[in-house]
């Protein structure tokens, strides 16, 4: 056994007693703090060394607790494996913007606006008849109005107004659903489309 490690064994044992500061080259340290004790590495003489490595005397108590003592588990790679996560997912995200700025639109464009004319037209023609209508329903007399026939009549009437202000503007959106479950994922309509647009009106009836 070296000359050092006898001195270092020495003290140990006497501060464990004493619980005096242990002095080892250039550092101070407590009993508690001494075990396990700095054991110098890059010189022999104890004194004058600069580098030491953690060693555990097996004869001290301290040492044997500080030796076997649980230490916490290591998170460097829980760390980075959830980092990597994070990259991930946002690449995920990043990956349906790409799919929608080339989404071709252009016949879900044309077809909306022919939809949207034909409802303009048929606003158009509702609201002549009904001008013309509520001006023949005017000019006829009060006891025709007033009868059956006449009240008939003023219902169409009511009805070609309604025609008249119908809304050809879609009421709600088309979704893409897109099926993440499977391998390859796939993508559909969710829905009919036809359901995003307004209800088709009713030609309104005159009762003979």
């Amino acid at each position: 056994m070296k000359m050092h490690e006898l001195v270092n064994k020495w003290r140990c044992r006497d501060m464990m007693a004493e619980k005096l500061p242990w002095r080892t080259g250039t550092e101070t340290f407590t009993i508690l703090e001494a075990h396990p004790y700095h054991k110098a590495v890059a010189h022999i003489d104890h004194k004058g060394a600069r580098e030491y490595e953690i060693a555990y005397d097996p004869q001290c108590p301290l040492c044997e607790w500080r030796g076997t003592m649980p230490r916490p588990p290591k998170t460097k790679a829980l760390e980075e494996a959830l980092e990597k996560l994070q990259v991930t997912r946002k690449d995920f995200t990043q990956a349906f913007d790409g799919i929608l700025s080339p989404l071709d639109l252009s016949a879900i464009e044309q077809a909306l606006a022919d939809w949207r004319q034909a409802a303009e037209a048929l606003k158009h023609e509702a609201q002549a008849v009904y001008d013309d209508a509520s001006a023949y329903f005017d000019e006829r007399s009060e006891s025709w109005q007033d009868s059956d026939k006449g009240q008939a009549f003023a219902t169409w009437v009511g009805e070609l107004e309604q025609l008249a202000d119908f809304d050809g503007e879609p009421t709600d959106e088309v979704r893409i659903a897109i099926d993440l479950s499977g391998e390859v994922p796939t993508a559909d309509l969710e829905g009919d489309p036809s359901e995003a647009l307004p209800d088709l009106p009713e030609m309104p009836e005159l009762e003979a």
